[in-house]
């Protein structure tokens, strides 16, 4: 895997996973592209287009919650939806922007 930050970001696969994204981080460490856990995860962030590992973190979990949404529409589980919304409004997940 290339961390060369010249390239043009790679996408995210359909359903990404935060474990095989830390996964891929601790490998660069390991094959000593990477000087610490931290550094490698900022790498992974850049290579998917992202400014940060944070930022990059928070479009996942992002997308976690809308699927979950959409999973709660798509069964007609509007107690479910309302939660899901109340929580992204309060702050307590994703901000509801992300639901855009």
């Amino acid at each position: 895997m290339s961390t060369d930050s010249a390239e043009v970001p790679r996408s995210l696969p359909d359903h990404p996973s935060l474990r095989h994204l830390k996964d891929q981080a601790k490998d660069l460490v390991k094959a000593g592209k990477a000087q610490s856990l931290t550094e490698a995860q900022f790498k992974i962030a850049c290579l998917y287009g992202f400014a940060s590992w944070p930022k990059l973190r928070a479009h996942v979990d992002s997308l976690e919650e809308i699927g979950q949404l959409k999973q709660a529409i798509d069964t007609s589980d509007l107690k479910r939806v309302k939660a899901l919304m109340i929580a992204s409004r309060d702050g307590t997940q994703t901000r509801a922007r992300a639901l855009r």
